[in-house]
């Protein structure tokens, strides 16, 4: 298996994957489902932000190389 660096496949939990999880193992697959949802849209939500800052930070070191 290759680092997760490596991977840019969206993964998403599986409902079993998720209830595996301690306090979430009496969660009904509709609540699972929602909860899925919301940990994938924040998931995605923080990995533009911090691929945004992580652009910007890296522009002006790129400017002094050259």
């Amino acid at each position: 298996m290759g680092s997760s660096k490596d991977n840019t496949e969206l993964r998403v939990l599986t409902i079993e994957e998720l209830k595996a999880f301690d306090g979430l193992s009496d969660l009904s697959d509709k609540q699972a489902k929602e909860m899925i949802a919301i940990l994938k849209d924040f998931s995605l939500m923080a990995h533009k932000i911090i691929s945004k800052n992580e652009y910007v930070r890296t522009i002006p070191r790129l400017r002094k190389e050259e």
